[in-house]
């Protein structure tokens, strides 16, 4: 799970900045963060010690995406908002 976290912090980081296709990344957002927190509390054993390197790091790109998105998503809203005024 770590790693399926890690993909999809960093799929969503890149779809992040691309205007109307960045609202899917909140999905892809939603998967990282969730995989990341999942598997941090996951029990102990040797399987899942490996795993939790790329669930942090899945976890904090999950974060700084969504910080990303809705830093986009005002500038976009702001570029739209004064495309009308006349």
């Amino acid at each position: 799970m770590g790693v399926a976290s890690l993909i999809s912090g960093i799929i969503s980081l890149i779809v992040g900045w691309i205007p109307v296709v960045g609202l899917f990344a909140y999905i892809t957002i939603g998967y990282a963060i969730g995989l990341g927190y999942g598997c941090l509390k996951e029990k102990e054993d040797e399987k899942s010690k490996k795993q939790k390197v790329p669930a942090k790091i899945g976890l904090v790109i999950g974060i700084i995406a969504l910080i990303v998105r809705i830093v986009a998503g005002i500038i976009g809203i702001m570029i739209f908002s004064n495309s009308f005024r006349c």
